[in-house]
């Protein structure tokens, strides 16, 4: 019984071995850089706009296609986070050209007159067209730039 069962397992773990998993990475993943345009202010509330600039630069050799921004809270913040914010867009973009996006969240707090210290973290991911094909594009930000 055994010796006729190991073809069958041979050839099943040649399958698993050979298969491929997860999406494919882009040869043209954009490049991504996020910064805080105005310190965040809470006064006297629980709440405060948080602008930020999304400058997505085209590092591959033909045109892409950005067709989705999704900005989440990246973990990590203790006196503060941020709402997901995701916003479709349809922006073509050429060979070594940046473009920016303007993009306004809200952050929360529990704290009354919080002062913030601590730094803003964030991931991104971006849908995006290269060569005909859609991908997504995932980063984590563990400090924003402002």
């Amino acid at each position: 019984m055994r010796v006729k069962c190991l073809p069958l397992f041979l050839l099943l773990a040649l399958a698993v071995g050979c298969s491929s998993s997860g999406a494919k990475e882009s040869p043209g993943k954009p490049a991504l850089r996020i910064a805080q345009s105005a310190p965040l202010f809470f006064g006297s509330g629980f709440s405060a706009p948080l602008n930020v600039n999304v400058d997505i630069s085209n590092v591959a050799k033909e045109p892409i296609r950005v067709r989705r921004v999704r900005l989440e809270p990246g973990g990590g913040q203790n006196q503060y986070n941020i709402y997901p914010h995701s916003r479709i867009v349809s922006e073509t973009i050429q060979p070594g050209e940046t473009k920016t996006l303007y993009v306004a969240l809200t952050a929360y707090t529990d704290i009354r007159r919080l002062q913030p210290t601590e730094p803003l973290g964030m991931r991104a991911i971006i849908d995006y067209e290269f060569g005909g094909t859609r991908y997504q594009g995932y980063y984590i930000f563990l400090q924003i730039d402002q």
